[in-house]
């Protein structure tokens, strides 16, 4: 990639820069705060990297303060790439190998992935393909199960370590099956020709046939036959035996109440007696009441005495008082007769109710007795349970030999059944262990990643040496190290220099041919001599087109090779001595 202009206008720290890129390496220098930073910043922005800020409705904060607008335009490759804030309106040209630009633009972007993003990086950049039907053709080259392939090959997608744990699973899963048909722990050298072991049978004791099968069968079913039969004899017994005893208990209660008959006549006739005692005395008050109530007095006619007529009797009339205390005795008397009456009859009903009920109980206790029902013991009951018993011992006896006789045959008979089920059980674990094996960091993943990391360790170890560095490598487990030690141990100056060897080995793999270094300050002119010098010589092999450096300098260099050429940034202006174009 080849940048050949530069222009910005209110970017940040950055008021201007209106730059013509003729050399292949362009210094950018100033003081601190002059606005280097930003002009890195803002060629990263028109090509296409994320802005400082995380929200586009923040693109405001990065326009210059005071101003309202900000532009960028790179030329670059005989087209442009341009952005405006903070409207964040972009156009930009496409380029070859763009995904790995921002480690080109920010070298030190490798060194903060992950550990998995840098293997998926190194696979693209490499072309070390990690896709499913490649690694599917690598496991079964190296002797896996083509159909546990297929199987495992969809989780692929998800990473090594998603298939390799499914492998695990099923491996898991499948020892689980062997121990479960053999009934022992699973182990690969058990496993391996493992037969089933029949006991041998006590001495003098014959092997068991069908025949002895279909001994004890019968057995146990004719037991149960004389079981069945025993049980419905059992119930005839018992319902036998409680029929009598309904019987006795029905003859008992008809008894007592046939008894009755004498006693309850005699009631009876002792209430008609009483009610024939009452109801003249009731005709008796009632005429009073009728004569007292009222009515005239009569004339004797032979002495002319005033009389009343009382039913059949007659007696002096004594005057209206005399009638009216005499017509109250005769009420009171009236109605002791009425309830005396009415009592009576009442009882005279449930007399007589009384006698049809006992002379009932005598005509039912005739007929009980004269159907009288089989009757059985609890002596023969007692037998008959005790003779059940002995069948359901025979049939339990019989039961337990034919199971034992049925588990003896199929022990027999599937022996060999039983040792290849489990044959094929331990071929299940050998193919999946073989496939979580060859899935784990050190198998193919290891070999496609040594594939991918060869040609990056080979072109760092060439940059280190024309650097006159300590050699900067990539190790299997994404560690990165210089001279041997980890990253993380470094200087600032170290992990600088790991930085921008790796970030020009990503940009030679590319085919970008482009570096963007900030902060070379951070090195010492010995050692930052030593990096211009190694840019110089890839410029003249044509392996750099562009090669931007930044860094804080006291003043803009003065003596230069061709190749280089330098830009002094001071106050927030850009080559101060060059136009500035305005923003449109």
């Amino acid at each position: 990639m080849h940048i050949e202009s530069i222009y910005v206008e209110n970017f940040q720290g950055l008021r201007s820069a209106n730059l013509t890129l003729s050399t292949p390496i362009t210094m950018v220098c100033g003081l601190n705060g002059a606005g280097k930073s930003s002009l890195k910043e803002a060629i990263g922005l028109a090509l296409g990297e994320s802005a400082r800020v995380a929200k586009k409705g923040d693109y405001k904060m990065l326009v210059t303060e005071g101003e309202k607008k900000a532009q960028i335009i790179i030329g670059h490759d005989g087209a442009a790439s341009s952005i405006t804030l903070p409207s964040g309106k972009a156009e930009r040209t496409d380029i070859a190998g763009q995904d790995y630009l921002p480690f080109v633009l920010n070298p030190d972007a490798f060194a903060k992935l992950d550990d998995k993003a840098k293997r998926s990086l190194l696979f693209a950049l490499t072309k070390s393909s990690a896709k499913p039907q490649v690694v599917a053709e690598k496991l079964v080259a190296r002797g896996a199960d083509a159909k546990k392939v297929e199987a495992i090959k969809p989780l692929l997608l998800s990473g090594f370590a998603s298939a390799q744990d499914q492998a695990k699973t099923y491996a898991a899963e499948s020892r689980g099956a062997w121990k479960a048909l053999t009934g022992e722990a699973y182990g690969s050298e058990k496993a391996e020709g493992w037969t089933v072991t029949v006991p041998e049978l006590p001495e003098g004791v014959p092997e068991v046939t069908e025949a002895d099968l279909a001994e004890a069968q019968a057995t146990q079913g004719k037991a149960a036959i004389e079981i069945d039969r025993g049980n419905q004899f059992l119930g005839e017994l018992k319902g036998r035996l409680g029929a009598v005893d309904a019987w006795n208990k029905r003859k008992a209660d008809l008894e007592v109440k046939a008894k009755l008959v004498d006693r309850e006549r005699a009631k009876l006739v002792a209430t008609e007696e009483s009610l024939a005692e009452w109801q003249p005395k009731l005709k008796e008050w009632g005429d009073a009441v009728t004569a007292y109530n009222g009515e005239s007095p009569c004339e004797c006619p032979s002495c002319h005495v005033k009389l009343k007529v009382i039913g059949l009797r007659v007696e002096v009339f004594k005057g209206k008082t005399a009638d009216s205390k005499k017509l109250a005795e005769a009420q009171v008397e009236l109605q002791k007769a009425k309830d005396a009456v009415k009592l009576l009859e009442n009882t005279r009903g449930n007399d007589r109710l009384r006698v049809d009920v006992a002379l009932a109980a005598q005509r039912d206790l005739a007929a009980h007795i004269a159907v009288t029902p089989g009757s059985s013991s609890e002596a023969e009951i007692t037998r008959c349970e005790a003779a059940i018993q002995v069948q359901r011992d025979i049939r339990t006896r019989a039961e337990a030999k034919a199971t034992m006789i049925k588990d003896r045959l199929d022990m027999l008979v599937n022996a060999d059944k039983k040792a290849n089920d489990a044959a094929g059980h331990h071929a299940d674990v050998l193919a999946w262990v073989l496939i979580e094996k060859a899935l784990a960091p050190d198998g193919i993943p290891g070999e496609i990643l040594a594939g991918a990391l060869e040609p990056i360790n080979s072109s760092l170890k060439r940059l280190s040496g024309l650097a006159g560095w300590p050699q900067t490598a990539i190790g299997a487990d994404m560690a990165i190290t210089a001279g041997g030690r980890n990253y993380v141990l470094l200087s600032e100056s170290e992990k600088w220099r790991c930085d921008a060897l790796i970030g020009l080995a990503i940009s030679k793999l590319a085919g970008l041919k482009l570096i963007m270094v900030d902060r070379a300050d951070v090195l010492l002119p010995q050692v930052r001599a030593q990096f211009l010098g190694m840019l110089l010589t890839l410029a003249k092999a044509g392996e750099i087109e562009t090669a931007i450096v930044c860094g804080s300098l006291k003043e803009k260099p003065a003596k230069l090779p061709p190749e280089f050429a330098a830009v002094w940034i001071e106050g927030g202006v850009a080559g101060g001595d060059v136009p500035l174009q305005q923003a449109s």
